[in-house]
């Protein structure tokens, strides 16, 4: 038999509260590619704790293949280095796609420096992640994209004259 104390309230350490967790909510799909199983399945429960939608890929050519058959995403989190096909190839190849796509692009090299221009302005994502530094790269990366997007003006019918 294993005893365990009851909890009989949260102390100042605790859950956030309700305001704080519906902030933190995520919205929309992400799109978790790597080759490492055990990596897309922690990243994929991150983010469902997060309250985003998931899709996963192996590969990156797996990746473009959905995404090209029309599954929608808002964000793709992908790994840098992976066989076939890299992160950045990736990253590439869906921009023919979905242009302006938030992309967060995740390495477990320690050492690693973007020698990439289109890198350079990305969110990279250092592995292991913790579950708020995965929330933060997310965060940045839609950020960045709205301001990417062109403004959509919403254009009104335009009266006669002497209406």
């Amino acid at each position: 038999s294993l005893f365990l104390p009851r909890a009989l309230g949260l102390g100042a350490a605790g859950a956030p509260a309700p305001a704080d967790a519906a902030a933190q909510r995520g919205r929309g799909r992400v799109l978790v590619v790597d080759d490492q199983d055990d990596v897309r399945d922690v990243a994929v429960a991150y983010l469902e704790t997060l309250g985003y939608d998931t899709a996963e890929a192996a590969s990156g050519r797996a990746a473009l293949a959905l995404v090209e058959g029309g599954l929608a995403v808002d964000l793709a989190l992908i790994d840098y280095a992976m066989p076939g096909m890299t992160g950045l190839e990736l990253m590439r190849a869906l921009e023919t796609v979905r242009p302006g796509l938030a992309v967060v692009i995740a390495t477990g090299y320690a050492d690693f420096t973007p020698d990439d221009a289109r890198l350079a302005g990305l969110r990279l994502l250092k592995k292991p992640f913790r579950l708020q530094a995965l929330s933060a790269a997310l965060d940045d990366a839609l950020r960045r994209a709205a301001e990417r997007a062109p403004n959509v003006l919403t254009m009104r019918p335009r009266r006669p004259s002497g209406a």
